[in-house]
């Protein structure tokens, strides 16, 4: 008797493999172009921008500008989750050291947009941390609906 000789065929497929494969990556594929962009939505759903009479919309926005929300509680928001004080100047100390000049005055753009229901005092508290002396961030916009 001898041991190990015999042959193991291998396993045969009823059905085509390969199209079903192609069938696995397209829906895999078409599920990630249409749901990753709904998850990434960065703007909160409940900010009503304050109207403005002599708004000019910004055909050019620079691209590497930080969008801060803030809602009617006072909550900041940024990259689509609500963040701490001192998350907040956290971030803008990163923006500020990413251009600076030769006085230590950053030019990097911040942008805020909030509630036309918040209170002023959590607007204040942004510019503030902007004027701080470690972040010197001087260019602030306001979003506002024209």
């Amino acid at each position: 008797m001898r041991y190990g000789t015999r042959r193991i065929d291998l396993v045969k497929f009823d059905f085509a493999l390969l199209p079903f494969l192609a069938l696995f990556f397209l829906l895999f594929w078409l599920s990630f172009c249409f749901v990753v962009p709904l998850v990434r939505y960065d703007e909160p759903e409940d900010v009503e921008l304050p109207f403005a009479r002599s708004a000019v919309p910004d055909d050019n926005p620079d691209p590497c500008r930080l969008v801060l929300w803030v809602k009617k509680d006072g909550s900041v928001w940024f990259a689509g989750e609500a963040r701490s004080e001192q998350e907040v100047f956290d971030a803008l100390a990163v923006e500020a050291r990413l251009s600076r000049d030769e006085a230590g005055i950053s030019d990097r753009l911040v942008f805020i947009k909030a509630d036309e229901r918040v209170q002023f005092k959590h607007i204040r508290k942004l510019i503030e941390a902007c004027r701080d002396p470690s972040v010197r961030i001087w260019r602030l916009t306001f979003g506002v609906r024209p």
